[in-house]
């Protein structure tokens, strides 16, 4: 678990980066807000996941996950559906937001980083913290 979360850690910054932008073709039309904006969605979908997975091991303290959709997933798979659904997620988010007008992608992208600081601010807040378990 915590190779695939510094591999996806890795590939988000490797993305942004120009250096690399002849590789991922579909970035190459992305300024530099909208990629650092995409990158730090990747890092707090990565922390989401690392307390998405913390829930799970510490269900016996009494967490427990809200999201149906994970929830049903993670009892049909196993955790590791856990990672699938993060990065299933990232990709689906790029796809629209690459679809979208720069304006639009920038204020999306914005919005989808407003949403998983919440959602990790709230599980701070019922006492996961960012101490993770891998």
């Amino acid at each position: 678990m915590k190779k695939l979360c510094l591999l996806v850690i890795l590939l988000s910054s490797l993305m942004c980066h120009k250096a690399y932008a002849w590789e991922f073709r579909p970035f190459n039309d992305w300024d530099k807000t909208e990629k650092a904006l995409f990158a730090s969605n990747c890092v707090l979908r990565t922390v989401d996941m690392l307390q998405t997975n913390d829930i799970y091991a510490r269900e016996d303290e009494g967490y427990y996950e809200m999201n149906p959709l994970i929830d049903a997933g993670v009892n049909k798979f196993g955790t590791k559906f856990i990672p699938v659904w993060f990065i299933a997620g990232a990709v689906a988010e790029y796809l629209i937001v690459d679809a979208m007008p720069h304006p639009w992608r920038k204020a999306a992208l914005g919005v989808f980083n407003t949403v998983s600081i919440g959602l990790i601010y709230n599980n701070y807040q019922k006492g996961l913290g960012l101490n993770f378990s891998f």
